[in-house]
């Protein structure tokens, strides 16, 4: 790491000399995955992703250009051609470098364990479940395990000097089932920060279950369009806090791409049911950080209570757009993006029922077990997805259905959630308990 960061000094010491401020955005992606198909290795495969993405600001201007990383970086060359566009580029009061901020959190998010695994070690672990996917005779199946190691560093001209590295272990699976001709495929995956917690995901209870599931959906029908209570299985359930993250964007909020408006900051727009908060510092959370991707602390905060939204997700640029301040929420895809925005942890308070006590209080209705498309306009709230699961009649879950499209709006389906579940999925970086939306369209023959 010391070769690595003596040339981002270099750079940004040249960066300066300019006349310019600058901010230096480094990341290194490293993966090991092994693939099985049918109980045989598929494949093994290794990769190293390492670059560097730099803004350059001066007179309310800036450019950006990222380059893979090497010892030898031709400085010279990609100064003169960013100094060109920045020439050529129009100046924008929101155009700021991130201002450094006196404390910063750590958080646990690195394991020695999982960063010593070799293909012996992750051979092993596939191989393991894998034998546990075949006991349940499937047609065809597949499954996989990755190891990974991500590291960043952000350095700039403001004095902003910030590292970190994590740890991940993911695995994932599917498999195939068939009944007189008809097939069906289901599947899910765990990830974990830290090598102890693989078995916490009780991934045998998993593949029994969706093996469950699979052979009952073989065959699933449409069924006739009505209204009906509709309960989003914890598989299907977190795609609500995507939806809420994204409504409350503050870059979406600032151009009007969201039914909800800056003025709906502090007013209630959903149910009482809905309690959010973002936790950025649970050891081993797999959104976990103590810094968002331009310095900037991250906090542990409330974002709805009681169906009054708190707080919106902010970055830098956002922020002084919208009169706010910044959240923790700079968030890039990899040193080749600029800044966007995203949550942490962010976690919907679960209920005080399990899911069979929910389902067996609904009289008719459907368990969706799995969406197909997005099909979700934030602008109108509009939402139409392709969906599957099953039909549930006098609290019992009854015949398999497929090809059937719920429809709604998701004004009107975030303000009737009826009963969220105690239980909810730890494997992910948004938790969500089952989701029991009192009447939704369901649209088949």
């Amino acid at each position: 790491m010391k070769k690595i960061s003596d040339t981002i000094k270099k750079l940004l010491l040249e960066i300066e000399k300019r006349g310019f401020e600058g901010e230096i955005y480094f990341s290194e992606d490293e993966s090991l995955t092994i693939s099985y198909k049918k109980g045989e290795i598929d494949s093994i495969r290794k990769s190293l992703d390492r670059g560097i993405g730099v803004r350059i600001f001066k007179d309310k201007k800036m450019v950006f250009f990222n380059t893979v990383f090497k010892d030898n970086l031709n400085f010279k060359k990609l100064l003169d051609s960013a100094e060109i566009l920045l020439k050529n580029s129009k100046p924008d009061d929101a155009n700021l470098i991130p201002e450094p901020e006196e404390k910063y959190r750590g958080v646990e998010k690195f394991d020695e364990k999982i960063l010593r695994i070799d293909v012996d070690r992750l051979k092993k672990i596939v191989f393991k479940y894998d034998k546990l996917i075949k006991e349940q005779k499937p047609f065809l199946w597949f499954s996989s395990c990755n190891k990974g190691v991500a590291r960043r560093a952000i350095v700039s001209s403001k004095g902003i000097n910030l590292y970190d590295e994590q740890t991940s272990l993911n695995f994932g699976f599917s498999l195939y089932f068939e009944k007189e001709g008809e097939k069906w495929e289901s599947g899910d995956y765990v990830a974990v920060r830290r090598f102890s917690d693989i078995e916490k995901m009780e991934i045998e209870k998993r593949i029994k279950k969706e093996a469950d599931r699979a052979r009952k959906l073989v065959g699933a029908k449409p069924i006739k369009t009505q209204s009906l209570p509709v309960l989003y299985d914890l598989q299907t359930s977190s795609f609500f806090l995507w939806i809420i993250s994204s409504l409350l964007n503050g870059n979406n909020l600032y151009h009007r791409e969201s039914f909800i408006s800056k003025d709906d900051i502090g007013k209630k727009i959903f149910s009482e049911k809905i309690n959010i908060y973002e936790d950025p510092f649970i050891p081993y959370g797999l959104r976990s950080r103590g810094f968002d991707d331009e310095g900037i602390p991250c906090r542990k905060r409330k974002i709805v209570e009681r169906g009054v939204i708190k707080g919106t997700f902010e970055n830098y640029r956002s922020a002084f757009l919208n009169k706010r301040k910044p959240t923790g929420n700079a968030s890039r895809g990899g040193y080749d993006s600029i800044p966007g925005i995203s949550p942490s942890n962010l976690i919907l308070e679960n209920g005080d029922k399990d899911i069979q006590e929910i389902i067996s209080k609904i009289d008719r209705g459907f368990y969706c077990l799995g969406t197909i498309g997005f099909g979700v306009d934030r602008i109108t709230g509009n939402y139409s997805r392709g969906a599957y699961g099953f039909l549930i009649e006098r609290g019992e879950i009854k015949k398999p259905v497929a090809r059937v499209t719920l429809a709604s709006n998701l004004k009107n389906m975030l303000n009737n959630i009826q009963a969220l579940s105690k239980e909810y999925d730890i494997s992910r970086g948004f938790r969500s308990p089952a989701i029991l939306i009192s009447e939704m369209k369901v649209g088949g023959i």
